[in-house]
């Protein structure tokens, strides 16, 4: 598996080519099910399931549900993407 560097508590890493959170103890906090991700900024993390992107806090938890084909990361409170047309 694959670990990206750890994030105050939690990180993202990778196991059979999907994405889920570890905790600094090695255990998974979500279960890998993300294909790509995106790192934390002002907690929150943009991650892709099938074709579309949302958004998790910190804990795992959607925030925003997967509807866009672009993200960016958070940055002010503004959210930059892109619907597909």
């Amino acid at each position: 598996s694959d670990a990206n560097e750890f994030d105050g508590e939690i990180a993202f890493a990778a196991q059979s080519s999907m994405w889920g959170l570890i905790n600094r103890s090695g255990a998974w906090v979500v279960e890998p099910v993300w294909g790509s991700v995106r790192s934390f900024s002002e907690d929150k993390a943009a991650v892709e399931s099938g074709d579309r992107w949302g958004y998790i806090d910190r804990t795992g938890k959607l925030i925003i549900d997967y509807a866009y084909r672009e993200v960016g990361d958070f940055r002010l409170r503004i959210r930059i993407h892109r619907h597909k047309r």
